[in-house]
């Protein structure tokens, strides 16, 4: 169920951005090369990222310290 919910907002997000886009000539088709994997990969990428924060919640027990510690390690230490 949240993987056709992370589906559905990147597919959705797409063709709205590809509608405001279309006007400047600067769109894109689904079905170009490279397209949909994205689109897919970007539905992929939200689904991890929420079981990540839920396996941060069920160990730390503490809601402050497991979003300090998700956006620490999203964030903060891929920059370094």
């Amino acid at each position: 169920m949240v993987a056709g919910a992370a589906i559905a907002s990147c597919v959705a997000a797409f063709f709205i951005c590809q509608a405001i886009l279309a006007t400047n000539n600067a769109g894109v088709l689904i079905i170009d090369p490279g397209v949909l994997r994205a689109v897919l990969g970007a539905a992929v990428h939200l689904v991890l990222i929420g079981a990540i924060a839920v396996g941060l919640g069920s160990a730390l027990r503490k809601t402050t310290g497991a979003v300090a510690v998700l956006f620490a390690v999203l964030l903060v230490i891929p920059d370094w």
